[in-house]
């Protein structure tokens, strides 16, 4: 074949020549025509040109030739193998690499015609069933389409590589016909070939089964390509003994492939299963060392009359015997034999069917709650494998493990295990926001690195939520210790000793182990109610435990006396029957009777000695499992802390807030009964914030507030405080106590009880200048008794109290009343909430001070209604007092009951009252009574509509000091007028309203308006 510089040269020569032949014969003619030369002379030259002109018509026809083909060719291929025949000279040129394609090998590149044909004829032998121009190459993992096209002498056969069109073909068509990676017919298309081959059979049917173990542990310590490598080299060196007549090979399974051959003989087939299981062999020792060292090859045969050929019934057997050679470790191919496959056929079928199981992991898993022995609460979840049914047998996990074990394969249990764990985990993380998976591992079959390296990958930011279960029958190696510490330990993952006191899992194993768990073994829990010598050691064992940071697990605790007894001697966890049993699904919960017998076996043995619980980390707080572990008291050491409980399960305990700290503290569902003193107090300079959430009951005493201390309740919970204490503290301090700030701004409901001769809700002794209550927001239900009762506010002291929240209802019964204000102290009040109130008792003032009290009072948008019932009753004002009281607006229905009864103002005190813009209701049952007024003070009326049932009309006067009279709108509408007077001009407005009839407005004597009218006193 020329080269391009030769083909360009060539052309360029034969145009020359011919210009130059062409040239001469026309100047030889003239000159003979002109006489210039003689005759014989010119016709020699235009012989020689004639000569010269032939050469040069050949020569451009082995141009064209050469041109032609080279065009058809480059038209043709594009970078891939062919063969020039050149049909004249009977040769063949060989161009690109023909030897890879075809995986036939030659001396060099040049062949005659002979081994021409004879390479075609191999190459064309092994066609692809489903598409034309397809063949199967002899070279391994190669699929060809071959083409072939003629120019001129020259017949051109085209070699390109479409392994991967065909892969993609077969996967894209769903036919499954052929195995992608290795070449050989899938298991489906396998099987549908023999029994065609079957029915259609008239001689001997041979079938050669070849098993290849090892390929999963290579594939876990040097990865996924040297498997296949391994794999696809056995399969091309089974590929070879097929051919298009009678023989044909299969994959069936991962690393098991079938050998059929039809129409054959017995010692010819016996030949054959030698020289295949000898090869493989050989391909073997020419592997990798990383990929032969796990390598082991079995070989079953089986030979097959024409009454025997059924095709299920045939691979079974043959099936088998490769199971067979498997069994005895035979390293020669093993008959199939019908004796011995009638004496282990149902041990064959179940590793048949775990062969399945593995290869297309149908395991599923059941959870088993562990249980956290204080609470009831499920801390977390054991995986448990349970295999699905193939072909209707379904293996237990203990028989999954032995055959397993049997077969080598521990390696592929550990890895399924741990993957499939991880990603029911992965997919269900809200039930493991505070809970843990616990994962068994066969420690002597770790994950490999690769495999580690993509679970960690894969599952590594939840391996905080793992608990590895190590699981061994011989001593833990050193290297499996370190692979624990390393892979796990390192990672935030824990370690859990299972089985502990039995085995190899002993106090030696403890210390090299160093777990985060202990599981004790059922051999010693079983029975432990009765045995004090189990009780002895499982008390040891959790002392023991306590000590070093490691939690107790009580493995299969099935009777409810085995489950008090594990309590009683304060074991962490729980798991087994009596708890719940393992389930299909993640449970959220275990059955509430199960829970509460847990609750109250714990508080059956829990005793009342003074034991702290630091809470230094955001971590919540189970209160009902501290109760339960013998804590008193919680002292908090972080700025933010989660403490829960149980609503309708009460325990002792009290929480401490250090000094000069500044917590947020979220309660929910917590109920505790203060042990020894309130449930919450405050250290000096500390200021709490306490979230509510949920229903939140403090009982015996709530929550104390010193004077450098602030107390801020908050949230959407709701809190009730039950103070039984006699002088006890509700919320802020007892009455010999002085408090410091308390504010409300939660949406939730406080509800305060106080009981006792000195009763405080919320509030305490004295107040400061810096002191103060504001309520400002949430909804307030106040019941307060005893013989000096005080609802909001001190008993003496300065005190500032806010009232802008939405309703506040409140009974208060007892010798002397303040519902809100100061018994004798300096209070400012200012009010815009909607309050209901009763109250009784001897001396009453519902809002205000008793006694010499001094201070202001600024009602304000809300409303108010008051029920008074004593000898002596104030609604709004003071007894003896001195306060300033201001109604900007809102709504006033004040009722009294007594000797001397007074809605609004002061007896025998002084002060001022001024109503600018109100509308009130003021009546009184007592036979001295002016419902509104102060004995030593000033009334003045601006605005309002207000009614009184006095005997003796209110004293009233105007803003410049006229002295007021009452009058009735007529009609009972809307009064506004501007009203002059000596001392100036006010405007005056009022609106009639549905605490009683009519509107009655309170102007100078001897107003004068079309509007209104005077008004009779009622009686």
């Amino acid at each position: 074949m020329l080269k391009n510089k030769e083909l360009k040269r060539l052309i360029r020569l034969r145009y020359a020549a011919m210009a130059s032949v062409t040239v001469i014969s026309v100047f030889t003619v003239i000159a003979a025509a002109a006489e210039l030369l003689p005759l014989p002379l010119a016709a020699a030259v235009i012989g020689v040109s004639i000569f010269l002109f032939a050469v040069m018509l050949v020569i451009r026809r082995s141009v064209r030739d050469e041109l032609e083909f080279r065009y058809a060719l480059e038209a043709e291929l594009d970078d891939v193998a062919y063969i020039k025949f050149n049909t004249k000279k009977d040769f063949a040129e060989l161009h690109g690499d023909v030897a890879s394609l075809t995986g036939i090998e030659t001396n060099g590149d040049i062949l005659s015609g002979e081994v021409y044909r004879q390479m075609l004829e191999e190459v064309l032998s092994a066609k692809y069933d489903l598409e034309n121009d397809i063949y199967i190459s002899c070279s391994p993992e190669k699929w060809i389409r071959v083409n072939s096209f003629t120019s001129g002498i020259y017949k051109c056969t085209v070699i390109r590589d479409v392994s991967k069109y065909v892969s993609n073909m077969n996967m894209i068509k769903s036919l499954r016909y052929y195995d992608s990676a290795t070449g050989v017919l899938s298991k489906e298309a396998f099987s549908h070939k023999l029994r065609k081959a079957a029915e259609n059979n008239t001689d001997m049917i041979g079938l050669i089964h070849i098993l290849i173990n090892g390929v999963e542990k290579i594939q876990s310590f040097s990865g996924a390509s040297a498997a296949e490598h391994a794999v696809i080299k056995i399969a091309s060196f089974i590929k070879k003994y097929e051919n298009p007549h009678n023989a044909f090979a299969g994959i069936t399974s991962s690393n098991e492939f079938t050998l059929a051959i039809t129409d054959t003989y017995e010692a010819g087939c016996r030949k054959i299963v030698d020289k295949i299981y000898n090869g493989i062999c050989h391909v073997i020792v020419d592997l990798p060392e990383n990929e032969r060292s796990y390598i082991k090859v079995f070989c079953g045969y089986a030979l097959f009359g024409r009454n025997e050929m059924n095709a299920g019934s045939m691979l079974a057997a043959v099936d088998f015997a490769a199971f067979d050679a498997v069994r005895q470790n035979a390293s020669k191919p093993v008959e199939y034999n019908s004796e011995s496959y009638a004496d282990s056929a149902h041990e064959f079928k179940k590793i048949q069917v775990f062969n399945e199981i593995i290869s297309k992991n149908l395991i599923d898993y059941h959870f088993q709650p562990i249980v956290n022995a204080r609470t009831g609460e499920i801390y977390g979840y054991e995986s448990l494998m349970r295999p699905q049914a193939v072909d209707g047998i379904k293996l237990n996990p203990l028989e999954m493990l032995s055959i397993a074990e049997n077969q080598d394969m521990l390696n592929e249990i550990e890895h399924m295990t741990f993957f499939n764990s991880l990603q029911i985990l992965s997919e269900n993380q809200d039930f493991f926001r505070e809970r843990k998976m616990f994962v068994n591992s066969i420690p002597s079959s770790n994950l490999s690195d690769s495999d580690y390296e993509e679970l960690y990958n894969s599952y590594g930011e939840l391996f905080d939520k793992l608990v590895v279960e190590v699981t061994e029958s011989t001593k833990i190696s050193d290297e499996t210790i370190r692979l624990l510490e390393t892979r796990y330990k390192n990672h935030r993952a824990g370690i859990a000793l299972d089985d502990y006191g039995t085995g190899y899992s002993n106090e030696s194993t403890l210390i090299s182990v160093n777990p985060d768990f202990i599981k004790i073994d059922r051999s010693i829990i079983a029975g432990i109610d009765s045995d004090p010598q189990k009780q002895h050691l499982v008390s040891n064992i959790i002392d023991f435990a306590a000590k070093q940071g490691i939690k107790t697990l009580a493995e299969r605790v099935e009777t409810n006396e085995e489950l008090e007894s594990v309590i009683s001697l304060g074991i962490d966890l729980i798991q087994g029957f009596v708890a719940c049993k393992a389930m299909s699904i993640l449970m959220l919960d275990i059955p509430l009777d199960v829970r509460n017998s847990i609750i109250s076996y714990n508080l059956k043995h829990s005793g009342f000695v003074a034991k702290a619980y630091v809470v230094e980390s955001e971590e919540p707080v189970n209160i009902v499992g501290l109760a339960a572990s013998n804590y008193t008291e919680i002292v908090i050491k972080t700025n933010t802390a989660y403490i829960y409980g149980e609503a309708d399960k009460q325990v002792n305990m009290r929480i401490k807030c250090e000094k000069g700290s500044s917590p947020t503290v979220y309660f929910k569902n917590v109920n505790i009964n203060g042990f020894e003193g309130p449930a919450i107090t405050l250290g000096k300079n500390c200021a709490l914030m306490a979230v509510m959430e949920g229903e939140n009951l403090f009982s015996h005493e709530g929550v104390r507030v010193p004077a450098t201390a602030k107390f801020v309740l908050s949230g959407g919970g709701n809190l009730m405080v039950d103070c039984t204490y006699n002088n006890g503290v509700a919320i802020g301090g007892n009455s010999q106590q002085d408090i410091g700030q308390i504010l409300f701004d939660g949406t939730g409901k406080v509800s305060v009880k106080s009981k006792g001769d000195n009763s405080i809700a919320i509030g305490g002794g004295s107040g400061g200048a810096d002191s103060f209550i504001h309520l400002i927001s949430g909804e307030f239900n106040l019941d307060v008794k005893g013989a000096t009762v005080l609802g909001i506010g001190t008993m003496t002291g300065e005190i500032d109290i806010s009232l802008n929240c939405g309703l506040i209802n409140g009974e208060f019964g007892g010798q002397y009343v303040i519902g809100v204000g100061s018994k004798n102290g300096k209070v400012n009040i200012d009010s815009s909430a909607d309050i209901n109130f009763v109250g009784s008792g001897d001396i009453c003032c519902l809002i205000g001070v008793l006694d010499k009290g001094s201070g202001t009072i600024h009602m304000e948008d809300g409303s108010c209604r008051m029920l008074m019932r004593a000898k002596n009753c104030i609604g709004i004002g003071g007894i003896n007092g001195n306060m300033d009281t201001v109604f900007s607006s809102g709504s006033y229905d004040i009722n009294g009951e007594g000797n001397k009864a007074k809605c609004i103002g002061d007896f025998d005190g002084s002060g001022s009252i001024r109503i600018m813009n109100a509308v009130i209701n003021a009546v009184t049952q007592s036979s001295e009574a002016t419902n509104i007024g102060i004995d030593n003070g000033k009334l003045v009326i601006q605005s309002g509509n207000i009614f009184t049932n006095s005997i003796i009309d209110i004293e009233a006067f105007s803003p410049h000091d006229s002295k007021l009279s009452r009058y009735r709108v007529i009609n009972g509408g809307k009064f506004k007028a501007m009203v002059k007077e000596p001392g100036g001009v006010y405007s005056y407005s009022s609106e009639p309203s549905g605490l009683f009839e009519g509107n009655y407005v309170y102007l100078p004597e001897g107003y004068e308006s079309e509007q209104v009218e005077p008004a009779e006193i009622t009686v």
